[in-house]
């Protein structure tokens, strides 16, 4: 089957990749007729594609969402009889910054050029801590906390087909966006990695398809992360104020453009910030790093 805009993945998985951010939607179909999405989203036509393909092929029963950031959550107004699905830190963060998230889906509509949509962020349903088995006709997904990009972020994993659905993570196009804590980050890495999935859909970019490409995003993610915690530790120990731990750590990018040098000066700031108190330093009073997204600063290509 052929369906405009929806590819085939394997094992009754389809995804959706958005015109923005090249962010991936995804839609399982049981043999029963019972469907679970993710992340649906981004535009008008492209969450019309979905809803259109969804309850045409079955019964729209869960939307899963990998966590509380807008360019996530913008489909699932259409889909109101759905059971959403998230952790439990998605209310307190779509509670603190329901105001941001208009802001942020405001500003992208007038990106494109289109009004801004009537956009309330999602409510879960069902929300649960550390992890979650969702059956979806005779399916089993396991849904994992994996805290780093976000506090509240989730990962999803099907053991039926070895596929899994990172989230914001394992990108090929993206750094680690360590909005939350890399230390988190790096220890919900490990407990993907122990999966050993032989399929995996980031949140944003190209799926990787063998195990050899899993690995390797593994690999790339992980050394970053322990270059950020350990460059940005040693400035603090150091002593060292915020505009030279920026330069003691302009280490070379595995991913090296604007965007992706940007997102990590603010994952430094970021890390700075959270940790100067432990070290004795004064804590910058100013936004820093991933707070300035909240406050209104974007990056060119990273979400």
């Amino acid at each position: 089957m052929r369906v405009a805009g929806l590819r085939p993945l394997l094992g009754g998985w389809w995804s959706l990749q958005s015109r923005t951010y090249a962010t991936n939607s995804g839609l399982l179909r049981a043999d029963d007729g019972e469907i679970a999405l993710v992340d649906p989203g981004i535009a008008p036509d492209e969450i019309a594609v979905l809803h259109a393909f969804a309850t045409q092929q079955g019964r729209p029963h869960y939307l899963i969402l990998t966590h509380a950031h807008w360019d996530h959550l913008l489909g699932a107004a259409a889909f109101p009889h759905a059971t959403i699905v998230a952790r439990r830190p998605y209310t307190g963060i779509i509670e603190a910054h329901a105001d941001d998230l208009r802001r942020q889906v405001a500003r992208w509509a007038a990106s494109q050029h289109r009004a801004a949509p009537d956009f309330t962020p999602p409510r879960p349903t069902l929300a649960f801590a550390e992890a979650l088995k969702l059956h979806v006709g005779c399916r089993t997904l396991h849904l994992l906390a994996t805290p780093g990009h976000s506090a509240d972020h989730l990962s999803l994993f099907d053991a039926g087909t070895g596929l899994l659905w990172a989230g914001d993570m394992l990108s090929d196009r993206e750094l680690p966006c360590v909005q939350h804590d890399a230390d988190a980050y790096l220890v919900s890495l490990q407990r993907l990695r122990a999966l050993q999935a032989e399929y995996l859909v980031p949140g944003h970019g190209a799926v990787a398809e063998s195990q050899a490409a899993i690995a390797a995003r593994f690999e790339r993610d992980i050394a970053y992360l322990h270059h950020l915690i350990g460059c940005v530790d040693e400035a603090l120990q150091a002593g060292s104020d915020l505009a030279a731990t920026l330069k003691r750590c302009g280490f070379p990018l595995p991913l090296d453009d604007a965007a992706n040098r940007e997102a990590h000066r603010w994952n430094v700031e970021s890390r700075y910030a959270q940790r100067a108190a432990h070290f004795g330093l004064p804590v910058p009073a100013e936004a820093l790093g991933w707070e300035r997204e909240w406050r209104g600063a974007t990056l060119t290509d990273v979400a």
